[in-house]
């Protein structure tokens, strides 16, 4: 059975009841997105306990809701679409993938290199075809490297002394992620973030440097003496507020015999 939706050759077959696209072609694959909604047997599943690869069904949950929905799907077919020479390979996927069958588009040459230097890490640089296992094994020893592709770099890494002071300040004053390997460091978002910030106080105290002052070009030196006398000032006014708290009682020198009550006075 096949039918013909936005110019695309769709084929079906019945199963269950239910008219289900075969999706086996490279034309059907890379023209998913033009398939009607009605036509899909399901919107939307559950992102674990499915028999499927669960590192593949977390890749696909992208926005990690627990639930794997046709958007996620598209954007997935998609980005294999132009990586791969012919995308019907994702059908029947080999248990390894021949490097020449990978596409030569700018982002296919991106991911044939990568699988070149995963080989040449792996000791087999002249290897024509790459697997599940080489790339697991890569990802064990690549998490250990500062350049692990996870985007995070540690106050740790060998970059200098000024670097590692940005990191660490950067850590101190934003936050940071972890990296692939538990690790924790910035990445760019923070590393940019952080400059922000330095900026906005660099102008904040530029502002205030070159703002009037009271006094003057003595306002600093005045500044300074307060700081010297803060604690007389303090002691003192601390003591008028308590004497504004307790009357004093003294005697009327003209008439010694009648005593005067003075409230809220100083001696």
């Amino acid at each position: 059975m096949s039918a013909t939706d936005s110019g695309v050759k769709w084929n079906f077959q019945r199963l269950g009841g239910l008219d289900q696209a075969t999706l086996t072609t490279s034309e059907e694959l890379a023209h998913l997105d033009q398939l009607n909604p009605k036509l899909w047997v399901a919107l939307s599943c559950p992102a674990s306990g499915l028999e499927f690869d669960p590192r593949t069904l977390a890749l696909l949950d992208t926005d990690k809701d627990g639930r794997i929905r046709m958007p996620e799907v598209l954007e997935a077919v998609k980005w294999l679409c132009a990586r791969l020479a012919d995308p019907a390979d994702m059908v029947d996927a080999p248990a390894e993938l021949p490097l020449d069958r990978i596409s030569r588009t700018p982002v296919g040459a991106n991911l044939r290199q990568t699988a070149k230097s995963v080989l040449a890490g792996l000791g087999k640089p002249d290897a024509a075809v790459i697997s599940y296992p080489d790339v697991a094994k890569a990802l064990e020893t690549a998490e250990q490297n500062t350049f692990n592709g996870d985007g995070v770099i540690q106050p740790e890494a060998a970059f200098g002394a000024e670097a590692s002071a940005f990191i660490k300040d950067a850590l101190a004053v934003i936050g940071g992620v972890e990296d692939s390997s538990g690790a924790v460091g910035i990445n760019a978002e923070i590393a940019n973030a952080f400059v922000d910030t330095l900026k906005a106080w660099k102008t904040w105290r530029e502002s205030v440097d070159n703002s009037a002052t009271p006094l003057g070009p003595g306002t600093a030196e005045a500044w300074k003496l307060v700081g010297e006398l803060r604690g007389k000032i303090d002691d003192y006014f601390l003591r008028c507020d308590m004497a504004s708290f307790a009357p004093w009682t003294c005697a009327d020198p003209k008439e010694e015999d009648r005593p005067v009550v003075v409230e809220h006075g100083l001696l």
